[in-house]
C-alpha cells in the first residue's frame, strides 16, 4: 500500500466507533466519530486545508471531554476496560503532544516514521474509543 494513501484508509477505521455507538445507543458519540472520519479522511487527502484541520481537532475535542465525561461516569465498573481506556490515551497524549514538542513520533522529520506513528495512533484511538463505549 502507498504510504501517501494509508492515513486516509486507518481513518475508515473511526467509522466502526460510529457504528458501535450506534449499537450502544450513544448516539453523540456515534454522530461525533461519524463527523471525525470524513474530516480525518478530508484532512489527510489535503493537507493544505486548513478549515478541515480545524474542523478535525475540534470534533478530537469533543470526543476527548465527551469519553472523558463517559469514563469518569463509569470507570471502576470495568477495571479492564478502564486500563485499555487509560492507556490507550496515554499512548496517543505521548505520539501526538509529546512527539510535538521533541519533534518526533507522529511528527519526526522522515514522513515515513512520522505516517507510521500517525497510524498507530489511529489504532490506539479506536481501539480506546471502543473499549469505552463498553466500559457499562
Amino acid at each position: 500500500m502507498n504510504l501517501d494513501n494509508i492515513l486516509i484508509f486507518t481513518s475508515l477505521i473511526f467509522i466502526t466507533n460510529a457504528i458501535t455507538g450506534l449499537y450502544k445507543k450513544k448516539y453523540i458519540y456515534s454522530f461525533l466519530f461519524f463527523i471525525l472520519t470524513i474530516s480525518s479522511i478530508v484532512v489527510h487527502c489535503d493537507y493544505s486545508n486548513h478549515k478541515a484541520i480545524i474542523i478535525d481537532k475540534i470534533i478530537i475535542c469533543f470526543i476527548l471531554f465527551y469519553g472523558f465525561y463517559i469514563f469518569l461516569k463509569n470507570f471502576k465498573i470495568n477495571i479492564l476496560l478502564s486500563l485499555i481506556v487509560f492507556s490507550t490515551f496515554l499512548s496517543c497524549i505521548y505520539l501526538y503532544c509529546y512527539g510535538f514538542i521533541i519533534k518526533k513520533y507522529c511528527f519526526n522529520e522522515d514522513t515515513n516514521i512520522s505516517r507510521n506513528y500517525h497510524m498507530l495512533m489511529h489504532f490506539f484511538s479506536c481501539i480506546g474509543n471502543h473499549a469505552l463505549l463498553f466500559i457499562h
